[in-house]
């Protein structure tokens, strides 16, 4: 039974681990921060007392630091993925957040498209959010019309192909190889019957990760199988608030 406890406590840290994950930061401090090797454009930064009072999504180091230690390098690919996705679909995420275990159960399962932006966040981007572009070493304002050409993203080289993938949570299933491959021989079948993982559920109503595992319709294992886009689907559920703040 060793797997159950290495699997149920993996559950237990990455629930705990999850919940304030992404939090806020003054986009002036982000500005400040990615500036710092630039003297010159942090002096002419600070001169022009820009108002500060903006905020941008970042993500808490602690949680990030633990999380690592856990999962590995899939949690910063799930994190590109957070930043730069596209959800297809008006997808209710309010769904899994909330205490509807008998609505949840009675309606029909959604299947999340994930598509990949060809787009990623960069200091002129961040400038941009704030009205100001960085030319010929100085700040100048940006004219209405540049603002609205903007990216809330900095573009980075296309990839040959667009990334699709689709995630059926109620199911706990993605369709990426990442995922089946994390299905081998030290997989163990998850048996709700089990005393430690009855147990494990009775203390764990508040684990919205454990529970939507233990409701899933379908045969689940241990340690779970999670891939980037899994992760990125529960990073946004746990933090759904801070989230909206990226897409906005």
């Amino acid at each position: 039974m060793q797997n159950d406890d290495a699997g149920l406590l993996t559950i237990e840290i990455l629930d705990a681990s999850l919940k304030g994950l992404l939090e806020t930061d003054l986009l002036g401090e982000v500005v400040r921060e990615g500036s710092k090797d630039n003297e010159h454009m942090l002096n002419q930064f600070d001169i022009l007392k820009i108002n500060e009072s903006q905020q941008l999504v970042s993500v808490n180091r602690n949680k990030l630091l633990l999380l690592s230690m856990l999962l590995g390098e899939v949690v910063f690919q799930a994190l590109e993925w957070v930043f730069a996705m596209e959800i297809e679909g008006d997808v209710d995420f309010q769904k899994y957040t909330t205490n509807k275990q008998q609505q949840q159960q009675q309606e029909s399962l959604h299947i999340i498209k994930l598509i990949a932006k060809k787009e990623k966040r960069n200091i002129h981007a961040l400038l941009a959010k704030l009205g100001y572009e960085w030319k010929d070493g100085k700040f100048s304002p940006l004219l209405k019309t540049d603002k609205k050409k903007q990216p809330s993203l900095g573009i980075i080289e296309e990839k040959e192909e667009e990334e699709e993938y689709h995630v059926d949570l109620d199911n706990w299933y993605c369709d990426c190889r990442e995922f089946t491959q994390k299905l081998n021989d030290n997989s163990q079948l998850l048996c709700k019957s089990n005393l430690k993982v009855i147990s494990f559920n009775e203390k764990s109503q508040n684990n919205l990760l454990w529970q939507i595992l233990f409701k899933s319709p379908c045969n689940q294992f241990l340690p779970i199988s999670i891939c980037r886009h899994l992760l990125a689907i529960f990073i946004v559920i746990y933090n759904y608030k801070n989230y909206e703040k990226i897409i906005e």
